[in-house]
């Protein structure tokens, strides 16, 4: 990702390093046998490889660090709920309404 900001020569895209959820924390990632299944939760076509733990952060909390977004694209695998439950804040004090993609399957993108 950041290969590709800097190659595209973008100067207003600011990059951080978390996983998103509903809340700040630590929580458990699974690193799956086909790396499309992996996620915050156990895909039954596939074997859990490797379990570790990353930080988890709301959107919310970003937007001490940010502008308000214009765009959000959420593609969590299943992790949908819990992402939007941590947008509340931005919901309220957005003047605009973002766009937003919603990723729900490797052939699939919905817009809102």
């Amino acid at each position: 990702m950041e290969k590709n900001i800097e190659l595209n020569g973008l100067d207003d895209v600011k990059l951080f390093n978390l996983a998103v959820s509903n809340k700040n924390g630590i929580k458990e990632f699974i690193i799956a046998g086909d790396s499309a299944n992996c996620g915050f939760y156990e895909h039954p076509c596939s074997f859990v490889k490797e379990k570790i733990s990353i930080q988890t952060i709301a959107i919310d909390n970003l937007l001490e660090y940010t502008l308000t977004p214009i765009i959000i694209k959420i593609d969590v695998d299943g992790h949908e709920l819990s992402v939007l439950d941590g947008m509340e804040q931005l919901f309220k004090i957005c003047g605009r309404r973002p766009h937003f993609y919603l990723s729900r399957s490797k052939n699939d993108l919905l817009i809102m």
